[in-house]
């Protein structure tokens, strides 16, 4: 079997079109069709069932690709790990995030990437599911999780504390409604919310450590994106909820500011995924290392809490571990495996369960 018959064959499914692939390898259209005429014929099964303007991925196409994406990927790092002897970060870095990381800190964190490592091309999914690494080509995923970080039984992962979430509204809207003095006079203003707590009883912390639980209720308006929320509120629509990274800019300009700022909603966690492997792409490590440099260092100074809220989206690092970090980390004789734990063992953080 040809490898770069497969590769084209993966191509294909994961950009659409023949064209797109065809363009993406820098081959003419017919390359790629008769390379995946020789896949189907080396395998003896109908990989794409061709139209006169379109195909459609047969049911045997969508097994071998599944079966086959990560397999690619492992072996187009292994060829760039062993072309690359300064082990210098190029290729293209594929990273899949939440809406929330449409944020100032994330495009922080992309630029400086792509500042220190002009060789390697990133690309940015927002996605709010749980997207399949392996099988959707993705070299790093972010999460925010509360409990054990979703679909990483399997990966390598690093995770932080994610920022709290406060009130906010514009200065419009407190001018035409005097704004609430207690969290049981909440539910009486228009609420702007995210889908995803809508229903959700909210559990909140003081300044002085003081702890409720509140139903805000059915909102006035509701939105499944965390700049729309804001956008909203930016808009005078009412009162809701933001984490405090999203909403910093808008404090600084002007356009929001805090509502009972004595209460947040402490959120969670967020993590970083990756696949696990011996042959982990510098572009890849690059990226963890750098994500760690720079919210991890900041989590440092991060021990009191500011009433006006910082621009930090992460804060205290801690420590998740999987069923593939510790299989690395059990063969010592790979210098390469060794050096991937490692890698992964470093967050300065306490280990922390799941």
């Amino acid at each position: 079997m040809n490898l770069n018959d497969l590769q084209s064959y993966v191509r294909v499914v994961e950009l659409g079109t023949i064209a797109a692939a065809a363009k993406h390898e820098g081959v003419p259209r017919s390359t790629i069709t008769r390379r995946i005429a020789r896949l189907e014929q080396a395998l003896g099964v109908e990989l794409i069932r061709r139209g006169a303007r379109s195909f459609v991925v047969t049911d045997d196409g969508l097994l071998f690709h599944r079966l086959t994406t990560g397999a690619m990927r492992e072996v187009a790092d292994a060829v760039q790990a062993l072309e690359s002897k300064s082990d210098e970060p190029r290729g293209r870095l594929v990273i899949a995030a939440p809406d929330f990381a449409r944020s100032e800190p994330f495009a922080r964190l992309m630029v400086e990437y792509g500042t220190r490592f002009p060789d390697v091309e990133v690309q940015v999914r927002i996605d709010n599911r749980v997207v399949d690494l392996i099988h959707e080509g993705v070299d790093v995923a972010i999460r925010a999780h509360t409990r054990n970080i979703p679909g990483a039984s399997d990966l390598m992962s690093r995770a932080y504390d994610l920022s709290p979430m406060r009130f906010y509204a514009s200065s419009a809207y407190l001018a035409r409604r005097p704004p609430p003095t207690t969290l049981d006079a909440l539910p009486a203003h228009s609420l702007v919310l995210h889908a995803a707590g809508v229903g959700v009883p909210k559990q909140l912390v003081s300044l002085s450590g003081e702890t409720a639980t509140i139903d805000l209720g059915e909102p006035r308006y509701r939105a499944n994106d965390t700049l729309m929320v804001r956008a909203l509120l930016e808009s005078d629509a009412g009162i809701g909820m933001l984490p405090t990274f999203v909403a910093a800019q808008s404090v600084a300009r002007g356009t929001l500011a805090p509502v009972l700022s004595e209460w947040e909603m402490r959120t969670g966690r967020l993590a970083l995924v990756w696949p696990a492997s011996r042959h982990l792409a510098p572009r890849v490590r690059a990226f963890v290392e750098l994500a760690h440099e720079l919210f991890g260092r900041r989590s440092a100074s991060s021990g009191s809490r500011s009433r006006t809220g910082s621009s930090g989206c992460w804060t205290r690092t801690t420590r998740e571990s999987s069923k593939a970090e510790r299989t690395q980390s059990a063969e010592p004789d790979d210098s390469r495996g060794a050096e991937e734990a490692s890698a992964a063992r470093s967050a300065d953080g306490p280990r922390s369960g799941p």
